[in-house]
């Protein structure tokens, strides 16, 4: 699967909060940082989208688009 593939399915995956999709897009050591949550493991970052989905619940409105997209990483 090509990055701009893997962003569309992620995104796709977050709109329809299904969460076991977005997930299965996570590479065994990817770490995620960010003002709200700080630097996060692999393993906390599957704890962190859970939680954020099972509070949603259902009620997100997700929209993206694909800014650049190259072997290894993206822009969305």
């Amino acid at each position: 699967m090509q990055t701009k593939e893997i962003l569309n399915s992620f995104y796709k995956a977050f709109a329809q909060g299904n969460t076991e999709q977005m997930l299965s897009h996570y590479h065994p050591e990817a770490t995620f940082k960010d003002p709200a949550f700080g630097e996060l493991s692999e393993e906390e970052v599957k704890a962190m989208w859970t939680m954020l989905m099972e509070r949603a619940k259902g009620n997100l409105k997700i929209e993206h688009e694909i800014l650049e997209a190259n072997e290894t990483s993206g822009k969305v």
